[in-house]
């Protein structure tokens, strides 16, 4: 076996035995896995909440509107037109109209979005939250990292590039599937599989399929919220700098370090979410392809302007990422 290169090696980590290496990771372990059960509790409240307010707010997402809703050759509502048509035809006008109807009390449209507007909210509110509980989860998975005292960096950076993609693909692609499944024979205590939805209905792709849509286009920008204000904070901090020590400003222009594990698991995720449901959803395939463009130019532009000069993180990471690359395939084709 090659020797790492010494740059990478954590020569204060070398004292400890092996025994303390595993106890450190068996712990982590269990946190690991506790924060899975943390993501799927959460999502379970969420649906739970979700259904709620659908079953208050009586959205409409398949419906024909019928031939007598309007007087002929005009935008005008028929007398005849029941409340179930209006409710139809108020469902299918763009959002931005649907907010010039929420204002205007004298709008057809204003019950029936004043009514559903909280169920959008939330959805939007509820896939936020997912985004910012996989942010949550890099910074946790960083801090058990140092915790397990890892031998090299490469290691490190591979065994934190696992996890993350673990938690952040159950937590993005697996949860709310498997919360709104109902699968017959679980108990009806379990939180997985007592859902709405035995099969993937049309009404599973109004509601499941865009809550899933909406957290895979928050995390094509996501993930880089917390380096680009950083940056912006740093580049304040430049620009009212007044010092007298060289080192308070060498530190000043010193960036962080580049974390390689973290983006491997955010692109992996964004791959196999959409093989998963793009057969059923394309948009995922558009959403995947232009989460690639943001990575690659966001990081770019931090690498040029702030990241300090990475160690030679090795190919075990990379080798992990094509070995994980390889089961899209049958998840595609089951899917």
């Amino acid at each position: 076996k090659q020797a790492p290169p010494p740059s990478t090696i954590k020569w204060e980590h070398l004292e400890f035995s092996t025994c303390s290496l595993a106890m450190r990771r068996g712990v982590t372990t269990v946190i690991a896995f506790i924060t899975v059960l943390i993501t799927f509790g959460v999502s379970f409240l969420a649906q739970g909440y979700r259904v709620e307010l659908s079953s208050s707010s009586e959205l409409i997402s398949d419906c024909t509107i019928g031939n007598s809703t309007f007087l002929p050759g005009t935008d005008t509502f028929s007398p005849n037109a029941t409340q179930d048509d209006i409710d139809c035809f108020c469902s299918s006008i763009a959002y931005v109209d649907a907010v010039v109807s929420i204002v205007n009390v004298n709008d057809p449209c204003h019950d029936y979005w004043a009514d559903v507007a909280p169920l959008f909210v939330f959805t939007t509110l509820a896939t936020a939250l997912i985004a910012g509980v996989n942010v949550v989860t890099g910074v946790f998975a960083r801090v058990l990292a140092k915790f397990e005292r890892h031998k090299t960096v490469a290691d490190r950076e591979h065994n934190v590039g696992k996890r993350m993609f673990i938690a952040f693909f159950i937590n993005v692609g697996l949860a709310l599937l498997l919360v709104n499944a109902q699968f017959d024979y679980f108990d009806q205590s379990f939180i997985i599989g007592n859902g709405q939805y035995p099969d993937f209905t049309s009404e599973w792709y109004a509601n499941v399929g865009t809550l899933l849509l909406i957290t895979m286009g928050i995390n094509v920008f996501a993930p880089h919220s917390v380096g680009v204000a950083l940056y912006l904070y740093r580049q304040f901090q430049i620009s009212t700098f007044n010092g007298k020590v060289q080192m308070e400003l060498n530190e000043l222009y010193l960036g962080p370090e580049f974390v390689p594990s973290y983006r491997y698991a955010q692109i992996l995720t964004n791959v196999m979410v959409a093989m998963l449901y793009g057969s059923g959803i394309p948009l995922f395939y558009l959403i995947c392809a232009l989460s690639f463009i943001v990575y690659y130019w966001v990081d770019k532009f931090l690498f040029l302007r702030w990241y300090a000069t990475p160690p030679d993180f090795g190919i075990k990471i990379a080798e992990f990422a094509s070995y994980v690359i390889l089961y899209a395939v049958p998840l595609h084709a089951g899917f």
